[in-house]
């Protein structure tokens, strides 16, 4: 098995920007939330960026899903950002109709 990628897209290991990407080779990629920091609505996360891993290039941009783990600014004020990914956005249920009253996007829960 090949060994699983993570890498943080956002502010680690500061509060805010929390926006982390997972490669599971011949598995699955996914981004686990997608965060702004607390006193900016500015997000530049790393989303569209290459990365080496293991001999191979991964880009976030491709994940196959992204997972938002709360409504939080700090995990999920940059969801704007994935509106050109052309994957699924899951969520809980709470979060759902949080995003789903600010922002005109199609969430799975």
């Amino acid at each position: 098995m090949d060994n699983i990628y993570i890498r943080s897209l956002g502010n680690a290991p500061f509060i805010g920007k929390a926006c982390i990407f997972v490669d599971i080779p011949g598995e699955c990629s996914f981004i686990l939330d997608a965060g702004t920091t607390v006193d900016s609505n500015q997000a530049s996360l790393q989303i569209k960026k290459q990365f080496n891993h293991d001999g191979r290039t991964v880009i976030p941009f491709e994940s196959d899903f992204v997972f938002i783990s709360h409504g939080h600014q700090d995990h999920a004020g940059a969801i704007e950002q994935l509106k050109e990914m052309n994957c699924p956005i899951y969520s809980g249920g709470p979060s759902k109709c949080f995003f789903e009253l600010g922002r005109r996007m199609k969430f799975i829960i």
